[in-house]
C-alpha cells in the first residue's frame, strides 16, 4: 500500500485537532489517499472525546500558564502537548467491523521498530495503547473507527516539560492500580532522556516511517493535504472545534461548577484572540 507522509502543523491548536479528524473523513470518501500525519501542538491538554475537563484538568494552572483544552474526537485519555511532543496519526480506508486490536497492535509495532532502529532496544508496544521502554511509558494510543475509515493516533514524548505535564494533568486514581510507582513525571520518560541527546523532530519522523513501512508493508511518498481537505479542516473548525460546546462537553455528565466553567472558557476557546 502507498502511504502519504504529511507534515501539516499549525499554530492553533484547535485547527491542528480540526485537520486530525478531516483526515480521516477524507480518506473513507475517496477524496484522499491512505496518510500518515506528523504534526506538534504548543502549550496544551488534548482530552479524550468522553472526557470532563474539570476532572481531568488543572484548570487554574492551565489559565495561568496559558495551556489550551482541546477536545479530540477520539476516546481515551488526557495528553499534554508542546512543541517537545511528536504526534503520529495513520487514516487508513476500511471495510465494516475492523479489528481494532490489530490495528493498536501494528500502529504500536510500527513506532517501536522505528525508535529501536533510531535509539536502541528496549522500546515495545503494550497492549492495549502504550508504547514503553522497559518500565516508562513513551507514547499512549487512541483511535476512531468511522464509515470507510480506521483512525490511530498517538503523542511521543520527546523533550516535553514532564514537570509541567504532571502538574497540569489530573490523572484518575485507578490509572495506577497496580502499579508501585504513582507519580506521573516518574511514569513517563522523554527520548532525549532515553538517548542521551536531543532528537530533531525529522530524525523522529523518519525513523517512525522506517517502521511503518518495515511492519506495515507501507510504500511512503511525502505529500500535502488536498484542498478539499483544507476546507473540511475549515468546516469542522468553524463549526466543532472551535466552540464551546464542543470544549464544555456533556453538562449532563460533566459535573462543572459556574467557576469551573469560567476557566474552560479562558483556556478553551479555539478562535484567536
Amino acid at each position: 500500500m502507498k502511504v502519504r507522509v504529511v507534515e501539516a502543523e499549525y499554530e492553533d491548536p484547535y485547527y491542528n485537532l480540526a485537520v486530525e479528524e478531516a483526515i480521516p473523513l477524507s480518506v473513507a470518501k475517496g477524496i484522499a489517499p491512505p496518510t500518515l500525519r506528523f504534526w506538534r501542538n504548543k502549550s496544551a491538554v488534548v482530552i479524550g472525546r468522553f472526557q470532563c475537563p474539570e476532572l481531568e484538568v488543572d484548570l487554574k494552572l492551565a489559565a495561568q500558564k496559558g495551556i489550551r483544552v482541546v477536545r479530540r474526537f477520539t476516546g481515551g485519555g488526557a495528553v499534554y502537548h508542546d512543541m517537545g511532543n511528536v504526534n503520529y496519526a495513520l487514516s487508513l480506508p476500511s471495510g465494516q467491523n475492523p479489528d481494532m486490536r490489530k490495528y493498536f497492535q501494528q500502529v504500536g509495532d510500527s513506532v517501536a521498530a522505528g525508535l529501536n532502529q533510531l535509539i536502541g532496544q528496549g522500546f515495545s508496544y503494550v497492549p492495549l495503547n502504550d508504547i514503553a521502554y522497559k518500565e516508562s511509558k513513551i507514547s499512549g494510543l487512541a483511535a476512531s473507527v468511522g464509515d470507510g475509515y480506521v483512525f490511530v493516533h498517538g503523542a511521543l514524548l520527546a523533550s516535553v516539560d514532564l514537570n509541567l505535564l504532571s502538574s497540569v494533568l489530573r490523572p484518575p486514581p485507578e490509572k495506577f492500580e497496580g502499579k508501585a510507582v504513582r507519580s506521573v513525571a516518574k511514569r513517563v520518560m522523554n527520548l532525549s532522556e532515553i538517548a542521551g541527546r536531543n532528537l530533531s523532530f525529522e530524525e523522529i519522523k523518519a525513523a517512525l516511517v522506517r517502521g511503518f513501512e518495515g511492519v506495515m508493508g507501507f510504500e511512503a511518498y511525502e505529500g500535502q493535504l488536498t484542498e478539499k481537505e483544507e476546507e473540511l479542516a475549515k468546516k469542522l473548525y468553524d463549526e466543532k472545534y472551535s466552540t464551546l460546546d464542543w470544549s464544555l462537553g456533556s453538562l449532563t455528565l460533566c459535573p462543572t461548577t459556574e467557576e469551573e466553567k469560567e476557566l474552560i472558557k479562558r483556556v478553551s476557546l479555539g478562535k484567536p484572540r
